[in-house]
């Protein structure tokens, strides 16, 4: 039988105090990597926001009121018409990227994100069956939504096509959660080969 002697014991517990201690640290020091990124991503947002209220405040409030200047200008149920009418009624929510730093000014995002599909759309056209067509769209939204989440593309249809198959029987379909593209198991199994922005 082994036996310690109390120097040896008051050395165990002592390595023992420090490796609690090390992963206590640690985990602080990820927290508090977290919060500044986190602190960081705020300030900008803050920045952005107050740039904006600053240099396009008055702009955004001459634009206003040139439009309804307009609107008691023009025939009505003409196409301007339409167009002034728009930017009246949506008035508190065009004017919310000035106080609110995440939201863009424009939507440009928004207008690359569907560029590729509307190119596609003309290619589902000449598919020569409805399910052929059906299929390539699914296809196409599934590698969107792949780009949109920043994962590699290919090694995410591996994965789809290696991890379906063997749930082919089952009724219940809770496991396509941890498939989901935004999902933390797809984010670590197919990360993206270029960094994000």
């Amino acid at each position: 039988m082994l036996q310690l002697t109390e120097e040896q014991l008051n050395k165990e517990a002592l390595v023992i105090i420090a490796a609690s201690m090390q992963n206590q640290l640690d985990t602080a020091n990820a927290q508090l990597a977290d919060t500044n990124r986190q602190l960081e991503i705020l300030t900008e947002q803050i920045r952005i926001m107050n740039h904006r209220q600053h240099v396009l405040q008055d702009k955004v409030d001459a634009y206003f009121e040139w439009v309804k200047l307009k609107y008691s200008q023009v025939t009505h149920n003409s196409t301007i018409d339409k167009a002034l009418a728009y930017s009246i009624n949506q008035e508190e929510y065009l004017r919310k990227f000035l106080t609110d730093g995440r939201i863009p000014m424009d939507n440009n995002y928004a207008e690359q994100a569907i560029r590729p599909f509307t190119i596609a759309r003309k290619n589902f056209v000449l598919m020569e069956s409805d399910n052929g067509a059906k299929a390539s769209a699914m296809i196409f939204c599934i590698a969107e939504t792949a780009k949109a989440n920043a994962i590699n593309t290919y090694e995410y249809f591996n994965l789809l096509l290696s991890e379906i198959p063997k749930h082919q029987d089952d009724k219940d379909t809770k496991y396509l959660d941890a498939l989901l593209p935004w999902s933390k198991n797809v984010q670590d199994k197919c990360p993206s080969r270029f960094k994000k922005s």
